[in-house]
């Protein structure tokens, strides 16, 4: 059986195998792919669990004093959640590497 390193929040690092569904991606990201088929009560969870990435990225962007850190956040949050869909898609973790070396210029720019 074939396994894969996988970083845990502790920073710890483990050997998972490729079979075990910790290979599935993001649930709140997949179930947003389908909130249409979803219920209310899911959805409501999705969208506060979103609501919170663009929390944290709007008070990031404010504590470094980039303006519109509002909208800057819900772009962010969009591109975020873009990555992980393209990672999904093509089934390779590398798929999203050119859109985060252009998210990095994205957030270098706004330093400026």
């Amino acid at each position: 059986m074939s396994t894969t390193d996988r970083l845990l929040p502790s920073g710890r690092i483990v050997q998972v195998p490729d079979d075990d569904p910790i290979h599935n991606g993001c649930l709140m990201v997949n179930t947003a792919v389908e909130l249409g088929k979803t219920s209310a009560e899911v959805k409501h969870k999705v969208e506060a669990y979103r609501q919170m990435f663009v929390e944290h990225f709007r008070k990031s962007l404010e504590g470094s004093s980039v303006p519109e850190a509002a909208d800057r956040a819900e772009l962010l949050i969009g591109l975020f959640w873009g990555a992980l869909i393209t990672i999904r898609l093509s089934g390779s973790k590398s798929a999203a590497k050119p859109m985060a070396a252009q998210i990095l210029k994205l957030l270098a720019s706004w330093k400026s």
